[in-house]
């Protein structure tokens, strides 16, 4: 079995094979899936390779999945079914699928099998596929390999199939898990799928079923039902193999199974044949017997190793197809080298139904995938659809039943060929039977495993003659130093009751009972040997010189030529009977002289029966019993005779010497007759295989003859099913024409009628005896002669023609004549059409009149005014409408609305206007909407709508258009005016509201420090208070002074004072710090600038010197160090190709935190109440007002304790 491989796709995907009958079976399995089940169905019938496939075509119409046809490569998606093209052999991989075209058409040929091999490769036991209607046996060998990978199989009841050899063979062929009728396979299937996807219980799987006794108890049952013990064989293996069974029969427990098979013997019954699966082929795995043909079966008959004799043993060897493939190659060789060697197999298997099938070596016809043409003409004869293997090629192999674990082993063994069977047993087995192997096979003997097994666990006893094709060599190995397995105990003690003696060893016991036998045989048991049907000796046990000896010339070990001449003709009757009637036979005191004493003896032949592999032997024993008189008293006796007596006596003696010479006459003349009689044999056997070779000639022509049969079948069922679509499509055509208001006539070449519709009878009085007629044969109500002229034109070039015609009572028609074309594009004549058109001509009168009422208000109204019919199309417009959207009547007359203006007019507005007139018949007054015209520009309109309803239900819409634009724009600007004032009385409140605030503080501190002043000026000892004080209210006074510059600034920012312009960076920065150091002069405050290009410039206002300033005054304030530093760094940088001056302000103050950084830069936000907190908000604003930026970082990276860095960037340079 292969290993898995990791799969591309999850869903389910099913295979479908079908072929004669198969459409029908398609069809109820189609119209009974669901068409989102989730799975893929690829579909593979027997289609005629020379004729496009239609059925795709076909199943579509059963399902509402997408059914398509494969091309090469294709990807499978889930709830969608593809369909093999003709011509193509199909495999799948990796969730997609390829297709391989196929070099003879004809011929036998196994789609089926083909795919469902690469399925199992692919998908393992996730495999699934199923067999429908068809004959042969397609798919048969396809179920097994998929079987072998742990998948499901289902078949069509043979019973409900068209053809039933497909699903008979499948059925007999193969172990299958459901055999149903069509439809009801999608409710099984289904079921299965959702069973197989969802994992049993936790207390269900592998991993806590190992040993436990629900296993075992399985186990138990098995042995008693088959004899055979499965506790051996890999758990993995054996609880898959389980876990299926259990899903096809819908058990969720363990426990719930075993008491199900406890009660139902047949289903322990199709448990042991799953369990027992066997995937095999003929030449399975290509490359690893043809290594063996070309390299391994010569090496048998090199002169140093030149045997008469080649044994081979094939255990595990299921139903025969490996071990004949074996014994057909080593044919072969015999037959190339020409030389009489004798190849014998023994081919055992546990299942004995297997080696019945194998016996006989019947095969279904699909096996021609496997073997070559040459190969099944010499070593195949045909029996109706069945290959069976020739006698010569049968009469090499013995076939039996044995369990190789614990049944004895073939011994003296030349190679052994173990395929694909230790994979299923576990390592301890493993090892014991390749030490088996080992002891059964001679000095150099070959080892042939299966490709994903291995010796590595006995690696000193076989050497690698290949690794990868697993073919090896026996190592001679001193015995001693290997572990002969005997017969292994079972795993499973069947009988936990039984009582065993523990008083005598189990070693000694055996010496013993071996001692024992050796001992009866030698004094109990007669000279005995085993002999074939030709008697040959085959054994020989105990002294037998009394009764065989060799004779001179060539040695031959036969027994016909040794034994004693008294015997002879004895032992022929004899042989001849057992033959026969199968039946033991005894002769009882026999006289025959040994040397010189006479001797007598009792003669038994018995056949061998049992155990199969000496089946066609015989047992031959020799018992001497003791004569009824003393020899020597014979003698005396014969020497009183008288002298007459004594003549007599002589006399038959002679008689009967001469009836002896007779009979060896005789039988050497039967002898010579029976020769003549085999050269005969022979040549008849010459014509017979002459004939039989003309059979199989006979028998490739009806295998063609059936495979096109199948095929013809197939397009049958295609062409029957179009059939019936047609016959459909017809009587839905002749009712369409029936139920239709539209004359139609169809007419030949030559203008004759073909066809008529029952609407066309209004226009020219036919009857359903005109068909066949010419067409200007027939009376017309038409108004108009050129019907047939016209009909001849087209008919001549082509071209359509569309005519509007009258008939006699003033009807109108719409007579369209075009050519009648077939499929294949040939012209067969003209089809002509009348529809009725007469309400178009009444509605066009109607408009004429609508449009005559409406022209004296319309030119009466100064506005754009419009009138249109109930469809929209404009009917009117007023000279005021030409004049204002500057159009011309050409481009409005008779269009719809909404294609004014090249649909410029497609407004949305106006067209939901439109549509709640007409669907109310409501009045819609003083709708705004704002549009831009092409001619006139953007405009505000003003439409005023309503329907006008006039006589018989006639109604028109009116649409009065008021241009409203210029009064618009007014109101725009009065409204900004408006909430320009609005904002700024906002603004100054809100400055208010900060300033009268943060002042009234201030003064309150100043207030109270001046009263404390007043308080200690006449004490001396308060002077350092008072110092104290004082700088207190000079604080005060600096932040009152700042609070009314960032008034000022505010307002200077609100009304964009000063224009930008270049400004020299040193003058403002040195401006800025001697500002600073003036107002902070009792700081001990250190300002250092790094040299920078006096050059630079910014373009700025002078509204920057305060943002500096601002950013200093913020570093000193918030700095409660004794020496504070600032370091000022300026440089250019280029940023998205503009040009930048760069300031960075780095500090030795507390730093700021991250969160407070997000909210440094917002407007209100105080550290401490200082007043006014939108410094920051006012140097943001001034900055971006330059299209510049500010922002803050650490001074020193991830520490913000150590300072902060304030970082401006203002469009600037150098000055040129």
């Amino acid at each position: 079995m292969s290993q898995e491989h990791e799969r591309d796709i999850s869903h389910p995907i099913v295979g479908i094979g079908a072929s004669a009958g198969g459409l029908e079976a398609f069809e109820q399995f189609f119209s009974n899936m669901p068409a989102d089940s989730g799975m893929t169905f690829v579909l593979v019938p027997h289609l005629d390779p020379t004729h496009k496939s239609i059925l795709s075509d076909l199943i579509m119409q059963y399902t509402r999945m997408l059914v398509v046809q494969v091309s090469d490569g294709i990807k499978i998606e889930p709830n969608k079914a593809y369909i093999i093209p003709p011509n193509y052999d199909m495999t799948i991989s990796h969730g997609k699928l390829y297709l391989s075209e196929i070099p003879t058409p004809r011929g036998l040929r196994l789609p089926i099998d083909h795919f469902f091999r690469s399925l199992a490769l692919d998908q393992q036991e996730k495999a699934i596929c199923i067999v429908l209607s068809g004959t042969g046996t397609d798919g048969t060998l396809g179920i097994r390999e998929i079987k072998g990978a742990g998948g499901m199989a289902m078949v069509q009841d043979p019973i409900t199939a068209k053809y039933d050899g497909m699903p008979r063979s499948a059925i007999n062929n193969a172990i299958v898990d459901y055999v149903l009728p069509p439809d009801k396979m999608p409710d099984q299937l289904i079921k299965y799928v959702k069973k197989s996807v969802t994992p049993l219980k936790q207390e269900n799987t592998i991993s806590s079923l190992k040993f436990t006794d629900d296993l075992k108890e399985i186990f138990t049952l098995l042995k008693k039902k088959t004899n055979h013990d499965f506790s051996v064989y890999k758990e993995n293996t054996m609880f898959r193999r389980i876990e299926r069974r259990m899903v096809i029969n819908h058990f969720n427990n363990i426990s719930d199974y075993i008491n199900y098979i406890r009660d139902h013997s047949q289903e322990l019954e199709i448990l042991f044949k799953e369990l027992l699966i066997g995937v095999t082929n003929f030449f399975r795995d290509k490359e690893a017997f043809d290594f063996l043909e070309e390299k391994i079966i010569p090496s048998f008959f090199k002169e140093s190793k030149l045997k008469k004799n080649i044994r081979i043993w094939v255990p595990g060897c299921s139903t025969g197809e490996e071990v004949y493939s074996i014994a057909i190659l080593f044919q072969e060789y015999i037959d190339k080298i020409n030389q009489d060697i004798k190849i014998q197999i023994f081919a055992t298997d546990i299942d004995d139904v297997a080696i019945e099938k194998a016996r006989l070596g019947i095969y279904p016809d699909s096996i021609t995938a496997d073997i070559s043409p040459d190969r099944l003409k010499r070593f195949f004869e045909l029996k109706g659809n069945l290959y069976q293997i020739k006698k010569k090629i049968r009469e090499t192999v013995v076939f039996a039943v044995q369990n190789v674990i614990f049944d004895p082993p073939f011994s003296r063994v030349d190679l052994i060929s173990c395929r694909n069977l230790l994979i299923y047993l576990n390592a301890e087995i493993q090892k014991k039977l390749v030490i088996l192997f080992h002891y059964s096979l001679n000095p150099g003997g070959i080892l042939f495993l299966g490709n994903s097994e291995t010796i590595s666990s006995t690696p000193t006893l076989f050497s690698e003659i290949n690794r990868k094709l697993k073919l090896f060599q026996r190592i001679e190995t001193p015995s001693f130093l290997i572990d002969i397995p005997r017969p292994f105990p079972p795993l499973i003690d069947h009988h936990p009751n039984k009582t065993h003696r523990k008083d005598i060893n189990k070693e000694e016991f055996m010496n013993y009972r071996q001692v024992m036998e050796k001992f009866l045989l030698e004094h109990y048991s007669p000279p005995s040997v085993i002999i074939n049907v030709k008697g040959d000796i085959l054994y020989i046990h105990g002294k037998t010189n009394k009764f065989l000896e060799i004779q001179s010339g060539e040695a031959k070990m036969n027994i016909f030529q040794m034994v004693k001449e008294e015997v002879k003709l004895k032992l022929t009757t004899a042989l001849r009977r057992i033959l026969t009637k199968n039946e033991e036979v005894i002769y009882e005191k026999i006289s025959l002289k040994s040397g010189n004493e006479l001797i007598q003896l009792n003669l038994k032949i018995i056949p061998l029966l049992q155990p199969l592999i000496l089946k066609d032997l015989f047992f031959v024993s020799f018992e001497e019993v003791p004569l009824e008189m003393p020899i020597r008293e014979n003698i005396l006796q014969i020497e009183n005779l008288s002298g007459e007596r004594f003549l007599r006596v002589k006399q038959l003696e002679d008689e009967l010497s001469s009836t002896k010479q007779y009979l060896q006459t005789t039988i050497e003349e039967l002898e010579t007759t029976n020769e003549e009689l085999q050269s005969s044999n022979e040549e008849l056997q010459s014509s017979n295989e002459e004939l039989q070779s003309t059979n199989e000639e006979l028998q490739t022509s009806k295998e063609e003859l059936q495979s096109l049969n199948e095929e013809l079948t197939t397009i049958n069922n295609e062409l029957e099913a179009k059939i019936t679509e047609l016959r459909n499509i017809n009587d839905d055509m002749r009712n369409l024409m029936v139920s239709s208001n539209i004359g139609t006539i169809f007419l030949d070449e030559k203008l004759n009628i073909k066809r008529f519709t029952p609407a066309s009878k209004k226009i020219f009085n036919l009857i359903e005896t005109d068909i066949g007629r010419p067409l200007n044969h027939i009376s017309t109500n038409l108004v108009y002669d050129r019907m047939v002229q016209d009909a001849e034109e087209v008919l001549k070039t082509l071209i359509p023609k569309d005519i509007d015609v009258q008939i006699k009572d003033n009807g109108w028609f719409n007579m369209r004549i075009v050519p009648y074309r077939t499929e294949d594009n040939m012209i067969k004549g003209v089809v002509v059409t009348f529809f009725d058109i007469t309400q178009r001509y009444l509605l066009e009168e109607e408009k004429v009149e609508a449009l005559q009422f409406v022209d004296d208000i319309v030119e009466t109204v100064r506005n754009p005014l419009v009138v249109m019919s109930k469809d929209l199309r404009i009917i009117r417009v007023n000279r005021a409408f030409y004049e204002f959207f500057k159009v011309t009547p050409s481009e409005v007359n008779g269009k719809y609305i909404y294609e004014l203006g090249n649909t410029e007019w497609d407004i949305p507005e106006l067209r939901d206007l439109l549509k709640h007139v007409i669907s109310n018949h409501s009045i819609i007054q003083n709708f705004e909407v704002e549009h831009n015209f092409g001619k006139i520009g953007k405009r505000v309109m003003l439409l005023n709508a309503k329907e006008m309803i006039r006589e018989k239900n006639k109604s028109l819409i009116l649409l009065a258009i008021e241009d409203i634009t210029d009064q618009k724009e007014f109101e725009k600007r009065l409204m900004k005016s408006k909430e320009e004032f609005q904002g700024a009385f906002n603004r100054a409140e809100f400055l208010k509201d900060l300033f009268t605030h943060d002042i009234n503080n201030i003064l309150q501190v100043i207030l109270l420090s001046s009263e404390l002043v007043s308080k200690s000026i006449d004490k001396p000892e308060k002077l350092t208070q008072i110092v104290k004080l004082n700088s207190i209210i000079l604080e005060q006074i600096w932040k009152a002074q700042n609070i009314i510059g960032n008034i000022q600034l505010i307002s200077n920012l609100e009304k964009g004072e000063g224009s930008k312009h270049p400004i020299k960076v040193h003058d403002i920065i040195e401006e800025s710090i001697d500002y600073i150091k003036k107002s902070f002069r009792y700081k001990d405050l250190s300002i250092n600038i790094q040299d920078f290009d006096k050059n630079l410039r910014i373009i700025a206002n002078k509204l920057v010197n305060g943002v500096i300033e601002n950013i200093l005054i913020n570093a000193i304030k918030h700095n409660d160090k004794e020496n504070i530093t600032i370091d000022i760094k300026i440089s250019s940088e280029i940023l998205e190709t503009i040009k930048y001056v760069k300031f960075e302000f780095k500090d030795n103050g507390p730093g700021i935190k991250n969160e407070v950084k997000a909210k440094l830069f917002r407007k209100q936000f105080q550290k401490s109440s200082e007043g006014l907190g939108i410094g920051l908000t006012i140097v943001q604003k001034i900055v971006e007002s330059y299209d510049g930026k500010i922002w803050v970082e650490n001074r020193i990276p991830n520490d913000y304790s150590k300072g902060s860095n304030f970082i401006l960037l203002i469009p600037g340079g150098e000055l040129n």
